[in-house]
């Protein structure tokens, strides 16, 4: 049985790159458990020998295991750097090229033509091409119609008013923003499929597809979308995928904290001139994997939440209960000292809710936790700049810049966080 099992994740990986490990145990069960019940099957060594002889049935488990959670407008940020390229370089008539890979059921596209075409950019001043290994979900995209879930910020639903027309319970696409959408099946993973293309790309938006990979699968992944793009082309990744980025092949950088990736290469040694990396500087994160820490009250993620004293409501913030539980797993989890999980549910909150300073805050926290000392730094810089009053953000970047030698930095970051708590004592 484990051997059918393992075979069947091996397919997975082969066919369409996932690690099924990535999804867990219980995910890849029911997988397999919603296919063997549509097939009559029973036994997972036969359901392995049935899709092996069976492309049809091989072809439904792949469509299956094919996860396609998206919606229309889930951050706007990397659009407006879309949109500004192409006004900056609209006297060079030069058409922009951007790739949504994978596509899914169309909602990231379909978004970025409206939000360009919203921007009063003329439809042959770019060019969209939308990709996917699903039939299903290239189907799906192509009608152009949509249920309330692809419509879940207040963002979403305004351009909903105005680019759809609804009809029984469902929106349909008008067909000016269908028209603007290139779609076709291809792979990632697949060079000749890339190639088909014919294309440079401008701009590559490939996001949370890359954590259902592992190392090795991710490395041909990245240097495939290296090679179809132009050489100051920009790539935009996932919040959690940026621990495993090739720094031979990308560098990172960050414009009103939407950050991707720049091409590296010998030709284009320096990123565009618009793209301009903020007072938060997003340092070239390398590859790393999280280790356990030893088992000291030191290393404790609760130990490392320094005392706020009278400072319990040092930030503006106001986010809802629900908005909150994700951080409040990640901080459970991190103090299990399970900081992977911990570290992605921080981003999952970010990808739902945006940027915030206790969101960077306790990342730099995971970070600190794991001797990242420069990406924790990071960080804390990055939750400051959110909020300059963030007492403990400010605490910890002084220890560590203590820590690392650079004593006068460390006094200012130290002296403004007495200062915010001289203001907070009654």
């Amino acid at each position: 049985m484990d051997k059918a099992l393992n075979k069947i994740k091996d397919i997975l990986k082969r066919e369409i790159g996932l690690d099924a490990d990535t999804l867990g145990d219980a995910t890849i069960d029911k997988i397999l458990h919603q296919r063997m019940h549509t097939c009559q099957i029973d036994n997972i060594k036969d359901y392995y020998h049935f899709i092996i002889q069976n492309s049809d049935e091989l072809a439904a488990l792949l469509e299956t295991a094919v996860i396609p959670e998206t919606w229309f407008f889930r951050d706007t940020r990397p659009f407006k750097l879309v949109a500004d390229h192409i006004k900056q370089h609209s006297k060079q008539k030069k058409t922009c090229n951007i790739l949504c890979i994978p596509c899914s059921t169309g909602e990231e596209p379909y978004s970025i033509a409206m939000y360009l075409l919203h921007a009063s950019i003329a439809a042959d001043a770019f060019n969209i091409y939308a990709v996917d290994i699903s039939n299903r979900a290239l189907s799906l995209a192509q009608q152009g119609v949509y249920g309330k879930n692809s419509f879940r910020n207040d963002v979403a639903k305004e351009y909903q008013k105005i680019y759809f027309e609804h009809d029984n319970g469902k929106d349909l696409l008008k067909k000016d923003i269908k028209d603007a959408i290139s779609f076709s099946k291809m792979s990632i993973l697949n060079e000749s499929d890339l190639a088909s293309l014919n294309t440079q790309f401008d701009f590559i938006f490939c996001r949370n597809l890359l954590i259902y990979f592992d190392l090795k699968t991710k490395e041909k992944a990245f240097k495939n979308l290296h090679t179809i793009m132009q050489d100051d082309g920009m790539l935009f990744i996932g919040h959690s995928e940026f621990g495993s980025v090739p720094k031979k092949l990308f560098t990172v950088c960050g414009n009103n904290k939407a950050f991707g990736l720049i091409k590296y290469s010998q030709a284009a040694e320096k990123p565009r001139k618009q793209i301009k990396t903020p007072t938060t500087s997003n340092k070239q994160i390398y590859k790393r994997e999280f280790k356990t820490p030893k088992k000291t009250s030191a290393l404790s993620f609760k130990a490392l939440i320094l005392p706020e004293s009278n400072t319990k409501k040092r930030t503006a913030e106001k986010s809802s209960h629900k908005e909150n539980d994700l951080l409040t797993t990640a901080r459970a989890l991190a103090d299990q000292e399970n900081l992977s999980a911990a570290e992605s549910t921080c981003f999952e909150f970010i990808d739902k809710h945006g940027d915030t300073a206790e969101s960077f805050f306790i990342l730099g926290l995971i970070n600190e936790a794991s001797n990242h000392h420069d990406i924790a730094e990071d960080f804390f810089r990055k939750s400051i700049y959110l909020d300059p009053k963030h007492y403990n953000a400010l605490l910890h970047l002084a220890l560590l810049l203590k820590k690392s030698g650079d004593q006068k930095s460390a006094e200012l970051f130290m002296k403004r966080a007495e200062r915010i708590n001289d203001t907070k004592t009654p």
